[in-house]
Parts: structure tokens; C-alpha cells; sequence
């Protein structure tokens, strides 16, 4: 009996990010960071489809209610390699925008490579 191997690409996820700065917008937070997201091997993520919903923890942002583990809901800009990612808040009530300063890591996804 022959079984048909299964791949599994796993996301590249080895950078830690450096926060450039933070907003916050109608609930929503607004990150950008550098280096810019990427997917597997070094890739631009529009060459990947990059996992929504990927975990993301933020950590020593000047703002504390920037900062925990969240579910990212978007990365920005499209059509090259984002540098920016939004997650819920759920309110800006005392939320600062805030400039350089912190960190940002993924825990790693799956990745399917877009045209395969």
C-alpha cells in the first residue's frame, strides 16, 4: 500500500519585528514594523498566502494596550511585502498613538504558496 506524502509548508517566521509605531483607530490597532512581513524562505507575503488570524505578541510598546498576544486581522500595504498589521483593541478609550519602541514575534503558521 502506498501513501501519498503530505507537505506542509511552514511559515518563516524568524525575525523579531521592531515596532516603528502604533495607532489606534474605531477599536482597531495599527502597527508598523521593520522589517516587513514575509513569508516562507525570505518571500514578499503577496507571493504567500500569509495565515489571518495568526498570533502576534507585542511587547515593551511605550503604550501598554498595545501590548499581549493578539489574532492579527490584516496586514497592509497589499501588493508588496506589509509592513503594517491590525488587531482589535476593542476601544481607543486611553489609548495613545505612540512612535518607535518594542517588539513584535509570530508564532508561526502554516503557509500555501499561491501558485503551486
Amino acid at each position: 500500500m502506498r501513501v501519498a506524502p503530505k507537505i506542509i509548508l511552514k511559515w518563516d517566521s524568524h525575525y523579531t519585528y521592531s515596532v516603528q509605531s502604533a495607532t489606534c483607530s474605531g477599536g482597531t490597532a495599527t502597527v508598523t514594523v521593520s522589517p516587513g512581513v514575509f513569508g516562507p524562505a525570505n518571500t514578499a507575503a503577496p507571493t504567500w498566502v500569509v495565515p489571518w488570524f495568526v498570533n502576534a505578541i507585542f511587547s515593551g510598546v511605550a503604550d501598554s494596550h498595545y501590548n499581549g498576544t493578539f489574532s492579527i486581522n490584516n496586514f497592509a500595504p497589499t501588493g508588496t511585502a506589509p509592513n503594517s498589521v491590525k488587531y482589535s483593541l476593542g476601544s481607543c478609550t486611553g489609548v495613545s498613538n505612540v512612535g518607535t519602541g518594542g517588539t513584535m514575534t509570530m508564532v508561526p503558521g502554516k503557509a500555501v504558496k499561491k501558485s503551486i
